[in-house]
């Protein structure tokens, strides 16, 4: 069984890294986004669960279809972020750590085209997690919690 490593990297973008031999990585593909990438989650969506990584890269999102690992395939994009860091996402939206926007939801159901939904004034966000339903998201001087309906 293959063990594949999903990584950002700022200069790369979006890289696959096959660890199933621990001591001997091998890089499987390299998939090169708009911006400096800072954070990625991994997604299914669809009655076939096409998986897809969402990239954040600083001001947007690069949707990256990895059906084949070995030739991933950026398939869509949202640009009206102003500082991503950080990005998860569960069922039909996306959330978003952007530094001067707070926690940005994106409705993902028509994954390719992400939609705005709402924007939560959580300060200046670093990162943001999705638990049953509460968004956690942490700032430079604060940490938030709130449940997402």
């Amino acid at each position: 069984m293959e063990i594949m490593l999903f990584l950002q990297t700022y200069r790369a973008g979006f890289i696959v890294v096959d660890i199933t031999d621990l001591k001997n990585p091998r890089l499987v593909s390299e998939t090169r986004t708009t911006g400096m990438a800072k954070g990625l989650c991994r997604t299914e969506t669809g009655q076939t669960k096409t998986p897809y990584v969402l990239v954040v890269d600083y001001r947007g999102i690069q949707v990256i279809d990895i059906s084949d690992i070995s030739k991933p395939v950026i398939a869509g994009s949202y640009e009206d972020l102003k500082n991503a860091e950080s990005i998860t996402a569960s069922g039909s939206n996306a959330f978003v750590a952007d530094y001067n926007l707070g926690v940005v939801q994106l409705d993902i159901t028509e994954i390719t085209k992400p939609v705005f939904v709402q924007s939560f004034d959580t300060g200046k966000t670093n990162d943001v997690f999705l638990y049953e339903g509460y968004i956690f998201a942490a700032s430079d001087k604060d940490f938030s919690s709130f449940k997402i309906e």
